[in-house]
């Protein structure tokens, strides 16, 4: 397996640069993890507890990505999530679970609370890698959504060439 640990002096691609907030109360897996983002070219913002977290989060220009343990104190990570999903006038903020726990039940908790995503420790770095990338696409095409709720998405086709494509929005509730 590809841990964390086995990983953190090994340089990984460069993804385009984003700030990414994590949450642990373990001061050694939050310098790991803080050393693993920062040399995938994230710029890593770090707290060690869950009221902490949930007070970056609803600042003003919060991370779009955040990465919080289940277990911590003040606040646990379900009641991180569900707080700020609360609030739908902010930013939609990425939310990844990373922690020990690793049941099927806890997989639905997780989700049913807000998470975006799940990882269960020790991280496979490789496996984080390619999971971020997936949370900048998603990221990447909300920021796509226009006023109108028109999606445009650029789409490479043969021979390097790039179009785009229009999703538009389907006339619900109208009659036909």
């Amino acid at each position: 397996m590809n841990s964390i640990a086995a990983r953190t002096n090994h340089h990984v691609e460069m993804p385009i640069a984003m700030r990414i907030l994590i949450a642990d109360d373990s001061a050694l897996f939050r310098l790991l993890l803080n050393k693993l983002l920062t040399d995938m070219g994230y710029e890593v913002i770090v707290c060690e507890d869950g009221r902490a977290a949930c007070d970056i989060l609803l600042q003003d220009n919060p991370p779009p990505i955040a990465i919080l343990d289940w277990m911590m104190p003040e606040m646990d990570g379900l009641q991180v999530c569900e707080e700020i999903r609360t609030k739908t006038d902010r930013p939609y903020i990425y939310m990844l679970l990373l922690t020990s726990k690793n049941t099927k039940e806890d997989l639905l908790r997780a989700f049913d609370a807000g998470f975006d995503d799940f990882l269960t420790k020790p991280v496979d770095a490789d496996e984080l890698k390619v999971r971020l990338r997936a949370a900048q696409r998603i990221l990447a095409w909300q920021d796509q959504l226009a006023p109108g709720g028109r999606i445009v998405v650029p789409l490479r086709v043969r021979g390097g060439v790039t179009r785009s494509v229009a999703f538009e929005p389907c006339n619900q509730g109208r009659a036909a």
